[in-house]
């Protein structure tokens, strides 16, 4: 093991501390970060996909939710509230 303030095995004549340690041990997200965006996008682009458009279950608007529910669930405001 190579201490951190030792000339560096490269040949550049600086420490290695100043050349070789920064590159090694960084950050996964440092390395990858632009690469882990973009899966991330992607997988919530499909999960979106696929909950609107691929998803087969039959839905109805629930007015106090606000929100979509399944059509046989119960305890739903599925009308809209007239007064």
């Amino acid at each position: 093991m190579q201490s951190r303030n030792e000339k560096c095995k490269c040949g550049s004549d600086k420490k290695f501390k100043n050349c070789c340690m920064k590159d090694s041990g960084g950050s996964l997200f440092r390395k990858y970060g632009y690469k882990i965006l973009i899966l991330v996008f992607v997988c919530f682009f499909f999960s979106a996909f696929y909950n609107k458009y691929i998803s087969t279950e039959e839905t109805v608007w629930c007015y106090e939710c606000q929100r979509s529910v399944p059509i046989d669930s119960k305890g739903h405001q599925t009308e809209p509230i007239t007064e």
